[in-house]
């Protein structure tokens, strides 16, 4: 198709997307340069670049994009609706498909604004300028009140922030839209082991257990939370459980680690500490671990 009609934008834009399916990223953002090339103004592969960027990692290039594919989405009266459809079917068809904001008069001819300022307020988060990343959530709000992860992201931003009430307010929120989100409730129950309210914490990581049972990381957290209520049995059986789950996480040995030496085990804090250095070469897991055993009588 692209050696049949090489200036036909869509295909380049339908062949970046499955470059980004098959995870062949690099492949996809020279499709959508060449979009961009052919389409200076074609939002939506602005989005799908952004959207690249991101899995990239690159989210400084991320925002960028879809600050342009915002830019590029345009409202458009139904004065109007013909002349850029062509005809009728093809309008009903746009206007079928469109965004509906809050007027009711027109439609919206580009990307879904929710979507992008969702995506770029996910890219904002990860750039660390939360500011910003709050402002596009609310804006995300005003255009699609419903969304439950738009109110989980952004509590993720208020707990970055350490504004732990606000946190926990978006995820009792996005929880009551989407009862089912075990990520919520362990969000939550992050917030709550911050602001040191362990029994709530307890509730929230057994909540997200119950949804998804093989949820390591939420055994860890239960674990520690028990461990600061000094329940030294339930935790190291709830820390017992996450090394079943992934027997190679030595974040789940660093934390049993200080519960048997809370509890006054050395022995087994030695072990659990010296299993820490065979399986991580992560510079803070590491620094740690060698501090506890220095501590523990271990040169």
């Amino acid at each position: 198709m692209i050696k049949l009609q090489p200036n036909f934008a869509d295909v380049y834009n339908n062949r970046g997307i499955a470059y980004s399916k098959n995870e062949d990223l690099d492949h996809a953002i020279v499709d959508y340069n060449q979009v961009i090339k052919l389409k200076p103004e074609y939002s939506l592969a602005y989005y799908n670049r952004g959207n690249t960027y991101y899995l990239q990692g690159k989210y400084k290039q991320a925002i960028a994009d879809y600050t342009k594919a915002i830019d590029y989405t345009i409202y458009i009266p139904l004065s109007k609706q013909l002349y850029f459809y062509g005809s009728q079917k093809d309008y009903e068809q746009a206007r079928a498909n469109s965004t509906k904001i809050s007027q009711i008069d027109g439609n919206w001819r580009g990307i879904n604004l929710a979507d992008g300022y969702y995506n770029r307020g996910n890219a904002y988060a990860r750039y660390k300028d939360y500011e910003q990343a709050i402002a596009d959530y609310a804006k995300v709000v005003e255009l699609d009140p419903n969304n439950a992860d738009v109110y989980k992201n952004r509590g993720n931003v208020y707990s970055a922030m350490k504004d732990y009430d606000l946190a926990i307010a978006d995820y009792t929120y996005s929880i009551k839209l989407k009862s089912n989100d075990a990520d919520a409730y362990y969000n939550r129950g992050i917030a709550y082991d911050d602001k040191r309210d362990y029994e709530r914490a307890i509730v929230d990581y057994t909540q997200a257990i119950k949804l998804k049972p093989d949820f390591s990381i939420a055994y860890n957290n239960r674990g520690l939370a028990y461990g600061e209520k000094r329940n030294f049995e339930r935790a190291i059986s709830d820390l017992n459980q996450a090394i079943k789950l992934k027997p190679d996480d030595a974040n789940a040995y660093d934390s049993r680690g200080t519960i048997y030496r809370n509890k006054g085990d050395k022995k087994s804090a030695i072990r659990d500490f010296k299993k820490v250095l065979e399986l991580t070469k992560d510079p803070d897991l590491r620094k740690n671990a060698k501090q506890e055993l220095k501590k523990l009588g271990v040169r």
